[in-house]
């Protein structure tokens, strides 16, 4: 019996691998939030992203994505969603919300994802262009868009 589920848990584990884009990438995210990205797939359709960038301070971001590469008749080309959580810490002068005073301040919500993401077949790079939708529920208020463009090296 344990050879079986030895057999079964190692079947599903190489057909995963060999059906995801790729394992791991890193890189750097232009835009609105400049910073860096690493993207790690944990199956075959859905992968976890950490977005660190340095708008208006430093912000820590979370995701859990759902990755759809078989919608397009191009190779490489996928789309994805998710959702996740951010934290970070702005300084008052450079708030969006124009606030008064200095010094620091946490902010706490959540976010969501949308995006399409490219695989080049001869190269060990994507290209990837989203827009996250973005809630403080704790520090600031208010609902805005952040757009931007991950380059990243993947691993396989």
């Amino acid at each position: 019996m344990k050879k079986i589920l030895l057999s079964m848990l190692t079947w599903c584990i190489l057909t995963t691998v060999q059906a995801q884009m790729y394992n791991t990438g890193i890189g750097v995210r232009i835009g609105v939030d400049n910073g860096i990205s690493l993207k790690h797939f944990v199956s075959d359709k859905n992968a976890v992203e950490g977005i660190v960038t340095f708008y208006k301070g430093i912000n820590a971001t979370a995701l859990y994505e759902w990755q759809r590469e078989h919608d397009f008749d191009v190779k490489g080309l996928a789309w994805y969603y998710g959702v996740g959580g951010h934290v970070g810490f702005w300084n008052k002068n450079k708030s969006p919300f124009n606030e008064e005073g200095s010094g620091t301040k946490a902010v706490i919500g959540l976010d969501g994802v949308i995006g399409l993401e490219y695989l080049f077949e001869n190269a060990p790079i994507t290209v990837g262009l989203d827009v996250r939708p973005i809630v403080n529920l704790i520090g600031d208020d208010g609902l805005w868009f952040q757009a931007g463009i991950n380059v990243r090296y993947v691993f396989n």
